[in-house]
């Protein structure tokens, strides 16, 4: 329902607040670390990232997903309330680092905001308080930065 999908994206936007914006984390050396960039609402990809991988796991899969989670595919809602689920399911398992497409303008322009007014009206604007908190890079284990190439205005 709608009212789920405020509920969650407002309780994920605090979860991130509460983290720095370009967090440093650490995934053990027998744990693998999955980064996945530009899904772009292509349901289907995520999917069989999952299960070619596995699904994020504190005990052995952690992911970043690096930006770019909407616009141009279909299902770019669905995509991003899984990561959102999954990142409030396993926040030390599941990071998200903000791309272009995370952004207002471009979710006008490629699609975004039609799919949110079609599928879940009344939640666009939740959409863009959780991407303008989302971090801008991240650190792996002190050692590799993680960020996205593109820039949002």
């Amino acid at each position: 329902a709608i009212r789920d999908v405020r509920e969650m994206l407002q309780a994920v936007t605090a979860l991130l607040k509460s983290e720095p914006r370009c967090p440093n984390f650490n995934v053990p050396a027998s744990d693998s670390l999955i980064v996945v960039g530009d899904i772009h609402g292509q349901l289907s990809d995520l999917l069989l990232i999952f299960q070619t991988y596995g699904p994020p796991d504190p005990a052995g899969s952690h992911y970043l997903f690096n930006g770019d989670f909407v616009d141009r595919g279909d299902n770019s809602v669905e995509v991003m309330m899984i990561m959102v689920a999954f990142k409030l399911a396993f926040p030390k398992a599941v990071h998200l680092n903000r791309g272009n497409h995370e952004d207002a303008l471009a979710n006008q322009h490629y699609g975004f905001a039609d799919e949110v007014k079609k599928k879940c009206p009344g939640t666009f604007q939740d959409f863009q308080d959780f991407f303008e908190n989302l971090p801008l890079a991240a650190v792996v284990n002190n050692h590799t930065f993680v960020v996205h190439g593109g820039l949002f205005r």
